[in-house]
């Protein structure tokens, strides 16, 4: 089971799998992230939209968590 919540600062991923004492990796490129456990899953999330490298991946016995930080933009209309 996966969920994937999203506010105004943050996208947020619960994937549920046994991740105490497993190797969690997680790959990015232009079309998403893939989180590896035991097998893979393919997460189709606007990347280029997010601060991948400020990630937050936590595991709380049974569901990875992993919060990813929104790029902020600021628009500026004259001076």
């Amino acid at each position: 089971m996966k969920k994937i919540v999203e506010d105004e600062d943050y996208v947020k991923i619960f994937l549920q799998c046994h991740c105490r004492d497993q190797k969690v990796t997680i790959h990015t490129d232009v079309d998403g992230l893939e989180i590896c456990t035991q097998e893979c899953q393919k997460l189709n999330l606007p990347v280029k939209h997010l601060q991948v490298e400020n990630m937050i991946v936590r595991c709380n016995n049974e569901v990875i968590e992993i919060d990813i930080p929104k790029i902020k933009t600021t628009i500026c209309y004259g001076n």
